[in-house]
């Protein structure tokens, strides 16, 4: 199985390096290359790399377990997938999540077993296009939520020790990106008013941002990454 957006493109070579690299796994999957301007509303990728935006430079294949999965969230990549091992395991998206369904199938398919290889090179290009940011995180935020819940209670998740904890982490991440979403529009309009009214009915969201704040100071920190490293 191998998904592709319509508007992303892949490299001629794609299919050909995934193949390659298959035989002894059941997911293999490559780096994205992000291309385009990024412009005031996209999503928060720049262009470039983004394994290296998460805080993943990786010098050769490299195998991800279900933590390293879900640490570094590489949930947009798009991963040749051993057909068998799905049906296998009777493994499918979740249809109630209109957003991170992917994700969701990703951690299943480790939670299993799956032998996953990640790639350095980049064959896959991603166009992000334009969102309303604010609402986007909202409900990806919400859908983050929910999904930690539903894969924390199943128990070949939750059996794996620092599953839940990095699933966690992971929604308190994308309600951090709202916070910071909102105060940083208050700020551009000058609505100094306002901006007090919401920190002081939210008292969790200073903290939050602190939080926010030293997550991208430990990632900045944390640019190279050993590919033998598990």
């Amino acid at each position: 199985m191998a998904q592709h957006d319509h508007d992303d493109t892949w490299r001629p070579e794609r299919l050909e390096r995934l193949l390659a690299a298959a035989d002894d796994a059941d997911a293999v999957s490559d780096d994205i290359e992000i291309v385009g301007d990024r412009g005031p509303e996209r999503r928060g990728f720049e262009p470039g790399s983004m394994l290296e935006q998460l805080g993943l430079r990786l010098t050769g294949p490299r195998r991800f377990g279900l933590v390293d999965f879900i640490r570094f969230d590489p949930g947009l990549v798009h991963p040749l997938v051993r057909r068998a091992f799905l049906v296998d395991r009777d493994l499918g998206l979740d249809p109630s999540f209109s957003i991170g369904a992917d994700f969701g199938l990703w951690v299943r398919l480790l939670a299993h077993g799956a032998r996953w290889v990640q790639l350095p090179e980049a064959y896959y290009v991603w166009n992000p296009a334009p969102t309303a940011q604010t609402r986007r995180l909202e409900a990806m935020a919400d859908e983050a939520q929910r999904m930690t819940r539903v894969l924390a209670s199943e128990p070949l998740v939750a059996g794996h020790p620092g599953a839940v904890e990095a699933l966690e982490r992971r929604a308190k991440l994308f309600r951090s990106h709202v916070a910071h979403a909102q105060v940083r529009s208050l700020l551009a309009t000058r609505s100094y008013a306002r901006l007090a009214v919401v920190l002081a009915g939210h008292p969790g969201i200073a903290p939050l941002l602190l939080w926010r704040k030293a997550f991208y100071a430990r990632l900045a920190r944390r640019r190279t990454v050993d590919a033998d490293d598990a």
